[in-house]
């Protein structure tokens, strides 16, 4: 199976001493998780991967059970295109899984924040992967860059 990733992050807005669980994990504030990677395939459709849908799933109900919570879905990208096209890809790939949680999970909208962060911020350095000698590895290292990251933004949500 691929390896799957994803960084949940807590934001300094989580009041000290705060907790959340998601997939039986129990989330402290400025705790990092590395789960799920959650890459939506974008071709000329925009949709989520199948193998994403459990995490995607396991998320909504996260979301639904801590009703005050905001989120940022944030998407980045490896550096093997151009910056504008990099970044268009990580705000689509954002945004198609916004749609799946507003759309086929019925989240609100206003409680998720969707963002594209290109090619920024990778967790493998271009410098490492160009001194990399093993195609197999060299694509992993990719990989890894892609990824979506959940971010609380906030802990009072009110529900309108």
């Amino acid at each position: 199976m691929k390896q799957l990733m994803c960084l949940f992050l807590l934001s300094s807005f989580v009041s000290k001493g705060q907790t959340f669980t998601l997939a039986d994990t129990v989330f402290k504030v400025n705790d990092v998780m590395r789960t799920y990677r959650i890459v939506p395939n974008i071709n000329n459709n925009e949709y989520i991967m199948l193998e994403s849908r459990p995490f995607l799933d396991s998320l909504a109900k996260f979301l639904i059970k801590n009703k005050n919570l905001v989120i940022e879905i944030g998407n980045y990208t490896d550096f093997r295109g151009t910056d504008k096209v990099t970044l268009m890809l990580s705000q689509a790939r954002s945004r198609s899984v916004m749609r799946y949680l507003v759309d086929e999970r019925s989240i609100a909208i206003n409680r998720l924040v969707s963002m594209g962060y290109g090619e920024t911020n990778p967790l493998i350095s271009q410098e490492k992967i160009e001194k990399m000698k093993d195609p197999a590895t060299i694509r992993l290292a990719h990989r890894i860059n892609v990824r979506t990251e959940l971010k609380i933004l906030s802990v009072d949500y009110l529900q309108q």
